[in-house]
């Protein structure tokens, strides 16, 4: 689990990573309400640095850590940054060099994997459950296709039954003309409960 610091005089969140024997900080700022700038620091004198620029307006370039701005509440944009983290590490990328130069690259990306969309906080959701909702689909589909080729009616249901497919389901999710054998077949009547019912009515 990721730890993160809370500055209340700069009104900053920190987290500390090592990558290595390399210590490095990653640091959101937050400008506004739901605004947030990212300073990443390769080494703690960076860090020293910086928070004297903001304390005694020292001429130094302070710009020079900010990597990217983030827009959403703060727990989005710190797991958009811990997933930098992951991803850097995955990767094997442990020179702080290396991830300063490239660290807004990798975030853009990250933001663009999570489906950017209007409400930023449920991105990381969404896409979660796009991938969900297209597995079960193909599911779906697949059994719906299966079914449509077997020409038993005692079968098909059975089948229908131990996969968990409805009727409601495969009329949403299945193809259409898969749907249509179905309707006129597995889940139309069965054929000796269509025969019952016209000797019912001739009585």
């Amino acid at each position: 689990m990721n730890n993160w610091d809370f500055n209340e005089k700069y009104n900053c969140y920190t987290l500390t990573q090592n990558f290595g024997n390399k210590k490095t900080f990653f640091e959101l700022d937050e400008i506004d309400h739901n605004s947030f700038i990212l300073n990443f620091y390769q080494n703690e004198q960076e860090k020293i640095n910086n928070d004297k620029f903001r304390d005694e307006y020292i001429p130094i370039d302070g710009d020079k850590y900010h990597q990217a701005f983030l827009s959403g509440d703060i727990d989005y944009v710190k797991r958009v940054v811990e997933k930098t983290v992951e991803y850097f590490y995955s990767n094997l990328a442990i020179d702080p060099v290396f991830i300063n130069e490239n660290l807004k690259t990798v975030i853009e990306n990250i933001e663009l994997e999570n489906s950017i969309s209007e409400n930023k906080q449920k991105q990381l959701y969404n896409f979660t459950n796009q991938i969900q909702i297209s597995k079960i689909t193909g599911y779906v589909q697949g059994v719906c296709e299966c079914i449509a080729a077997i020409d038993n009616y005692d079968l098909g249901k059975k089948l229908l039954s131990e996969m968990q497919v409805t009727k409601d389901m495969a009329k949403k999710l299945a193809n259409p003309e898969t749907y249509k054998v179905l309707e006129e077949g597995i889940f139309a009547q069965k054929p000796d409960q269509k025969l019952e019912q016209t000797q019912g009515v001739r009585r």
